[in-house]
């Protein structure tokens, strides 16, 4: 495992046991459900178990080795969303999501690249990214 995918390791597992509500070491529909939409997000149904089966094929509960292992896009925003918010406001301004991406990709991404990509997020242009606007985006 490479530095960069360490340091992202790293930022998941405490999100991971964050949504683990039921302290089993593993993620079921309802928590990854229950996790959305305390950050004020939400999914179509179908979604939750497309996330949980993508990296448990059989689609029962999810380790955090298993979602290391195939990084599913929805799963590993919605975690990276959570590790970034950390006033706890459901809401990433450009500090934090600037905090978050310079862990992930360091000093390889310039200031104005990381506004740009900011900006690019922010579907209603008021300054903060929301789950859902993070969600929206493409991949």
């Amino acid at each position: 495992m490479d530095e960069e995918m360490k340091k992202i390791v790293e930022m998941l597992r405490p999100v991971f046991e964050k949504m683990d509500t039921n302290h089993d070491g593993k993620l079921s529909v309802d928590e990854i459900k229950a996790h959305v939409k305390a950050l004020e997000g939400d999914l179509p149904e179908e979604k939750y178990g497309e996330m949980v089966e993508s990296c448990n094929p059989s689609g029962s509960d999810i380790t955090f080795d298993q979602v290391v292992e195939k990084m599913p896009d929805l799963i590993v925003k919605i975690m990276l969303f959570d590790a970034a918010d950390k006033n706890g406001d459901k809401r990433i301004d450009l500090p934090e999501f600037k905090f978050i991406i310079k862990i992930i990709l360091g000093d390889i991404i310039e200031d104005s690249q990381l506004e740009e990509m900011f900006k690019g997020i922010d579907a209603n242009n008021d300054g903060l990214i929301t789950l859902p606007e993070l969600l929206n985006m493409e991949a």
